[in-house]
């Protein structure tokens, strides 16, 4: 997930360090799973936007990547939910 976010960021003409993406994901990720708001409905993405907007990065780069990877991740999972159904 955190080389599909790299490549999202740096598509879209930023290119963080590595540690920088990673605690942005990590840091994301956690206030993702510790938030109050049921299902998440979006608290992965600000905290990612919020999070990597600190640390130095473009922040147009950074909602466009962190909108690329929710949907290539939801994309993925409906791929693989289907596939599995018609098994």
């Amino acid at each position: 997930m955190l080389a599909l976010y790299l490549a999202g960021v740096s598509r879209v003409g930023d290119t963080p360090a590595i540690w920088v993406a990673f605690a942005g994901f990590i840091m994301a990720s956690m206030v993702a799973t510790l938030g109050p708001i049921p299902l998440g409905l979006g608290t992965f993405e600000a905290a990612c936007v919020g999070m990597l907007s600190l640390l130095g990065v473009a922040i147009e780069a950074t909602l466009a990547a962190t909108l690329l990877l929710s949907r290539a991740y939801l994309l993925a999972s409906h791929a693989a939910g289907s596939m599995a159904c018609q098994t």
